[in-house]
């Protein structure tokens, strides 16, 4: 029944929460987030390209959760990887 699933739900996030010391949108999110900094170390894609494949569904989702995980935006890092590569 319904109530079984709410609660299943909420236990679940609760051991989540505990065994990874955050919420799984927040855990998905880091995942993403360090994808795509791979991506952008490479270069070769626009920021609309590292989101997307990176799980993004939105560009504005993907910039905010950028700047969540390190500090800056998605375009700001990829200026600081050009300026040390060259």
């Amino acid at each position: 029944s319904c109530i079984y699933i709410y609660n299943d739900h909420i236990i679940f996030s609760h051991i989540f929460n505990q065994y990874f010391g955050c919420s799984l949108p927040r855990y998905l999110n880091g995942l993403r987030c360090q994808r795509a900094l791979e991506l952008l170390r490479e270069k070769r894609y626009s920021i609309t390209e590292v989101a997307l494949s990176s799980g993004f569904e939105s560009i504005r989702t993907f910039y905010r959760a950028f700047h969540s995980c390190f500090g800056l935006s998605p375009v700001q890092y990829a200026e600081t990887v050009q300026l040390q590569k060259a």
